[in-house]
């Protein structure tokens, strides 16, 4: 049978056709609505990695990294981290605990560290280099060896618990100069300590103790000395002073919790210490330099005159117009009342002490027709040999025997009696 010019067994092969499509289009449909579904959740899945990435960007900014002060110096070995040698600063260190103090020299950030804690990087805006308060892709770790500071620098990153890049680089960080060193800690940092030493005068060696000291005084005579506002400290190379209550002291005991200053070098013109916190972590350096002398002369001769020899060990004369004696081995003091003789042991002392402050005379003895002695300054800075002669003593003419007249008892009134 033919319908339309289309036989009729043809027709039924379409309609069987298209009836199994509808019936595949039905059955198969809630399956495709499914694959739609679970694609849109596996794209959800694979932004996880980006979303990520998007964070650790606001941490880090890795475009960044080798440009301003951190650019990429040639001869880094060909690393694809910035060489940060220049950048991270060795402050102090205390060797025997394994503590030390760095820093980073474009933003002047400082931390307290023990060799093998990882310290987190991140980037202000400047492009500075800056501790970070939390994980970072990029971090160093630092460990001290023999007074260098070795760094680690890593830079590693992770997506979906995978390696995508880690690149990591050594060197060894230089130390801080004064200049970096005074910014990195403050001008306030070690406060009254710094201020009083920095406040000390550098004297010439005691030349009293090198005159007369002895054995007894040979320490003090070989040792540089520093006016503190609480008075004159003996130092030498190796000594080691402790700050308490205002005050540095030089003391075998100190308390714990304080601050310290170690004689670095000493000389007749400077003295360097280093004043360091009890950790011995926050250190710098200080230099005490000696000023110019001011030399004022002793007029001797107008303050002792009419001297004269009374026994082999003593004379009398006048000191500043004041008739006294001297015997050999005195000394005279000038205080505000004039030149007095300590004529006490405990008054020596005193003056040994500084509890006493005036010019000193030491009467040596005479020899060879002179008076002699030292004369020393206030401060002992400087001594000056003293000779001067001997008065004359003035003899006194022998006068010519006269005539004695006597009135006569009796006879003429004008006779005169002779006796010679």
């Amino acid at each position: 049978m033919i319908i339309q010019g289309v036989p009729l067994t043809r027709l039924i092969k379409w309609a069987d056709r298209a009836c199994r499509g509808l019936l595949a289009l039905i059955i198969f449909s809630p399956f495709a609505l499914f694959l739609i579904t679970r694609s849109e959740s596996i794209n959800k899945e694979l932004l996880i990695p980006i979303n990520r990435a998007k964070k650790a960007a606001k941490i880090l900014d890795y475009e960044t990294i080798g440009k301003g002060a951190l650019a990429i110096e040639e001869g880094f070995g060909g690393m694809p981290l910035p060489n940060l040698q220049s950048q991270v600063l060795l402050i102090s260190y205390n060797e025997a605990d394994d503590r030390f103090l760095f820093g980073l020299k474009s933003s002047f950030e400082k931390r307290e560290s023990k060799s093998g804690k990882k310290h987190y990087l991140a980037y202000g805006k400047g492009g500075e280099l800056l501790f970070s308060k939390r994980s970072s892709p990029f971090f160093l770790t630092p460990s001290l060896h023999e007074g260098k500071l070795k760094i680690e620098v890593g830079l590693v990153i992770e997506s979906d618990k995978q390696l995508v890049v880690d690149e990591r680089a050594e060197f060894v960080a230089n130390e801080a100069n004064q200049e970096q060193t005074a910014r990195f800690l403050g001008e306030g940092v070690f406060g009254e300590p710094f201020v009083v030493m920095e406040a000390a005068k550098l004297l010439a060696p005691d030349q009293l103790f090198l005159m007369y000291g002895g054995k007894e005084y040979e320490s003090e005579a070989q040792s540089q000395r520093l006016l503190l506002k609480n008075g004159i400290i003996y130092v030498k190379r190796g000594d080691t002073l402790f700050f308490e209550r205002g005050e540095w002291k030089l003391e075998k005991e100190q308390t714990k919790k304080t601050f310290l200053a170690k004689i670095l070098n000493t000389s007749a013109q400077r003295v360097d210490a280093e004043i360091s916190d009890s950790k011995g972590l926050l250190k710098r350096k200080i230099s005490i330099c000696r000023k110019p002398y001011r030399n004022t002369a002793f007029r001797a001769g107008e303050i002792f005159s009419q001297i004269r020899p009374r026994t082999a060990t003593t004379v009398s004369l006048k000191i500043a117009g004041r008739s006294d004696h001297l015997k050999r081995g005195d000394w005279l003091l000038k205080d505000k009342n004039g030149w007095q003789l300590l004529a006490k042991w405990e008054d020596v002392e005193s003056y040994l002490r500084f509890d006493k402050k005036g010019e000193l005379f030491v009467f040596d003895g005479v020899e060879k027709g002179h008076f002699c002695g030292h004369h020393f300054d206030a401060m002992r800075e400087k001594c000056e040999m003293i000779r001067l002669p001997l008065s004359e003593t003035k003899k006194k003419k022998a006068t010519p025997a006269r005539k004695q007249k006597f009135l006569p008892f009796e006879g003429d009134e004008n006779e005169e009696l002779d006796f010679d």
